[in-house]
């Protein structure tokens, strides 16, 4: 390896590690610890639009998904969408909620209601066309969008617990919301969310119909959408009047080059100024003498069994249409799926789901697919070292031999054949992170895989359903981004029964401790305590097979000095008005 190799990786491991340390004193646990306001001051902070310097063009290559139009509904998932759209509230990159097209909210005091202050004067950016301010209407139209039927939302689970909204006037949205709720929903509704409830004019949404308004984005962003080109690129000229801040680039443009050796020939070359950087590709971006930039944050990366669904639940939504019954409940097909009503099935569960923990050699992975620079993770959703963490909670150390003996102990010492899903489109590290996982569990525990690629709406619509993993043990490699929300908030979408984006499992624990805070939401005490007690409970359960905090890193060509205000867990290409351009 060379010296300069050995450099650039020793550097990039400190600040992994930097990211992931805070030590034992809550005070210092860093933005994972930041709640979520229930009112925005009135003399928060909000920066002026730069005096108008932009010149030039920003390049960023982009994958086939990344990069792709909006599917049936314009909040869909592409991260690029951000530069031209708006929503209610912003992140700062210590984490802090701050105002976006809301200049201010406040919250009732029995939580129920959240009014918003629409700020005023905020034109829509459309070079074909006028349409107007951003209005109380564009705002509620735009929400109810995010989770209408079809919506790719990620959020739209949580955003369906909105029972009602009342536009007071053009710039006052009165929000109705359950009981205890209130924190998640404005969490859900920022931009560093890679599917924010981005905000739309609904006049041309009406005009144009759904799928052109797919394509061509209308939004108050900082760059105003001039064409997507399917396939090829998508156009952006900067606008200079923006409320929060002006880009230094006067136009950009998403190019889509899906192969990674391509994109660093063009970063190379001058023609493209930034690219998304993957730990497992640091040896020939330092090889190429290409510059590396990181944004704060990363993504919380695991493998989480499907199937583990409540055989019946506590009460029904219509709006989600989920009823006591919904969904399938079959651990009888799954050896990682066990009956919370019945101990032994639990117990013999969990020992499997322990053993895939044990049999898996962690350290080996991140230093192999990730350069060594991702710190190990106790579980998703808990930032390494935050006070969320139960400190008595240990990353699953690597012990095939016990690992062994659980299964023998759970009543499968000649292993079992499951299925491994891939989603279409997903990163090359990740691919192979699950397959050096398949690997080892096929090497200690004679546990194989079937291989399966989904599409998004495929897998995600199975999930929603809860027959997903029902036939067969079924795992999934996932990622979770956004990592300064307090953990609850990912139990809230990610373990409710009543969610559309199971990421982890129902249970009845879950249940009642997502209840207690809703109940007692401005508790600080209490929701630190409750949090703690489901990150112990479901590391004891090895209810995931946690991996690591990948960090977000970009190649970067000299037409870039550093994006050092990236907001933290942002998604990988939000607020490219922050990039500052190299003198």
């Amino acid at each position: 390896m060379s010296k300069k190799l050995i450099i650039l990786l020793g550097g990039l491991m400190a600040m992994a590690f930097v990211l992931a340390a805070c030590g034992d004193d809550e005070d210092k646990s860093g933005p994972a610890n930041t709640p979520v306001p229930t009112s925005a001051p009135a003399n928060t902070p909000v920066p002026t639009a730069m005096l108008p310097l932009q010149e030039g063009t920003l390049v960023v290559a982009v994958d086939e998904n990344i990069g792709a139009a909006f599917g049936t509904n314009f909040n869909g998932s592409s991260e690029v969408s951000t530069w031209a759209m708006e929503t209610l509230t912003r992140k700062n990159n210590q984490g802090d909620v701050i105002p976006g097209i809301a200049e201010s909210w406040t919250v009732s005091a029995d939580g129920t209601k959240i009014t918003w202050k629409i700020r005023p004067n905020v034109p829509f950016h459309d070079h074909r066309g006028d349409w107007g301010n951003v209005t109380a209407a564009d705002v509620k139209f735009s929400v109810e969008n995010s989770y209408g039927d079809g919506s790719a939302h990620g959020r739209a689970g949580v955003l369906r617990r909105v029972e009602n909204m009342v536009v007071v006037d053009d710039n006052t949205l009165e929000m109705t919301v359950p009981a205890g709720e209130h924190l998640n929903i404005i969490s859900s509704l920022n931009i560093t969310v890679i599917v924010g409830a981005k905000i739309m004019s609904e006049d041309y949404f009406n005009s144009v119909g759904a799928d052109k308004a797919a394509i061509e984005w209308v939004g108050a962003g900082p760059f105003r959408h001039i064409e997507t080109q399917v396939g090829d690129r998508i156009l952006f000229e900067a606008v200079d009047d923006h409320y929060f801040k002006n880009a230094e680039f006067a136009k950009a443009e998403a190019r889509i080059i899906p192969e990674r050796a391509t994109q660093l020939a063009g970063v190379r070359a001058g023609e493209v100024d930034l690219a998304l950087l993957t730990p497992d590709f640091i040896p020939e971006v330092a090889e190429a003498n290409v510059k590396i930039v990181r944004g704060n944050g990363g993504n919380m990366s695991y493998m989480r069994f499907h199937g583990n669904y409540l055989p019946e639940r506590a009460g029904a939504d219509p709006k989600d249409g989920f009823t006591k019954t919904s969904g399938e409940f079959k651990p009888e097909n799954s050896a990682v799926v066990g009956d919370p009503d019945d101990p032994v099935s639990w117990e013999n569960a969990r020992k499997v789901r322990e053993a895939m923990n044990l049999a898996i050699d962690r350290q080996a992975i991140i230093d192999t697919l990730y350069a060594g620079v991702a710190p190990l993770m106790t579980n998703p959703a808990w930032t390494p070292g935050s006070k969320w963490e139960d400190p008595s909670v240990q990353i699953p150390t690597f012990d095939p031999v016990r690992a062994k003996e659980l299964m023998v102990e759970a009543g499968y010492a000649d292993g079992f054949k499951g299925l491994l899903i891939y989603s279409m489109g997903g990163r090359a590290a990740d691919d192979q992170a699950s397959e050096a996982m398949a690997a080892d569990w096929d090497k200690y525990l004679n546990i194989t895989f079937d291989r399966q690629i989904y599409e998004r709406g495929v897998h995600r619509a199975a999930s929603v359903n809860r027959t997903l993993g029902t036939d067969r043990a079924t795992l999934q490699f996932s990622a979770y981004g956004n990592n300064y929300f307090e953990p609850w908030f990912w139990l809230n979408s990610g373990t409710s029964w009543d969610t559309d984006s199971l990421l982890c499992c129902e249970h009845d624990f879950f249940e009642q401790t997502l209840a207690d805070i809703r109940a007692n939401i401005a508790d600080d005490t209490l929701r630190l305590e409750k949090t703690r007690a489901a990150h112990k409970f479901m590391t004891e359960n090895f209810l995931t097979i946690p991996l690591a905090l990948i960090p977000i890193m970009f190649m970067s060509s000299d037409a870039i000095d550093n994006w050092d205000e990236y907001p933290v867990g942002a998604s990988n290409f939000s607020y490219p008005e922050f990039i500052v351009k190299a003198n």
